[in-house]
């Protein structure tokens, strides 16, 4: 048992090793400023960080300020595969290695998490997605980001017959798409998305007339995204010509 102990801890050791090789940070923390390599990250998304002269020392999460560390250039290739669909790709990019680093307050971390849970949610790997969403809602609740994880989750909610759930996620959003004119630009897009996914879920629920009201909001007061904007467009069409829902 003893030497399978080992063996294990030996091979662990060797991923996290592989896993931030190389990786160099600059921490900036209440108390000092912090330079070496990244070891690895505790579950509470605390840095273990080698200093360059010096022995290795974990910096708390609630301590830190701001953190410098480079994107890989793997994830500027997963961000153009991204934006041309190409979720497998995506997902080759990124590697396991994109949710070791999950807890560090670096944008593009917390971007690759968001660009893994898409990819394995549009590729139906829902269990996979709610793993890294629920990374996203536990170390990324107050960044940009935080929306977008939001529709992924009712997304997912609905895939799984879920309704009460997604609805709940959906009306922080929603409650700010109705200042649909006074919302900031990068705003638009998560409310047009919000307001798409209200109407699939009312279509799925057989309240028609709200479904449709749904998707005229979203031709009607937003550009972006135009996916959602043709599908809302097209959904809306098909609601009125099928003569089961009227514009009240």
């Amino acid at each position: 048992m003893l030497r399978m102990f080992s063996t294990v801890s030996f091979l662990l050791l060797l991923i996290n090793a592989t896993l931030f090789a190389s990786t160099q940070v600059k921490i900036k923390t209440k108390w000092e400023t912090v330079e070496g390599e990244l070891v690895s990250m505790t579950p509470d998304g605390s840095p273990i960080i080698k200093h360059k002269a010096g022995p290795q020392v974990k910096i708390p999460k609630q301590d830190i300020l701001a953190v410098e560390m480079p994107a890989p250039p793997s994830f500027q290739s997963a961000r153009e595969s991204f934006v041309q669909g190409q979720f497998k790709k995506v997902l080759e990019l990124l590697g396991d290695s994109m949710e070791s680093y999950a807890g560090l307050p670096v944008p593009w971390v917390a971007e690759a998490l968001f660009m893994a849970a898409e990819s394995h949610l549009q590729l139906n790997q829902g269990k996979a997605a709610a793993e890294i969403l629920q990374k996203m809602e536990r170390h990324y609740r107050d960044t940009p980001f935080q929306d977008r994880a939001t529709l992924a989750k009712a997304r997912l909610a609905m895939e799984e017959k879920r309704n009460g759930d997604a609805r709940d996620l959906l009306k922080p959003i929603l409650d700010k798409a109705d200042a649909a004119l006074d919302l900031p630009p990068e705003q638009a897009p998560i409310c047009a998305g919000a307001l798409w996914l209200s109407g699939q879920l009312f279509e799925k629920e057989g309240k028609l007339n709200e479904a449709l009201e749904s998707y005229l909001r979203v031709t009607s007061f937003f550009s972006e995204p135009a996916s959602v904007v043709e599908q809302s467009k097209i959904a809306a069409e098909q609601l009125k010509k099928k003569g089961t829902a009227f514009v009240p």
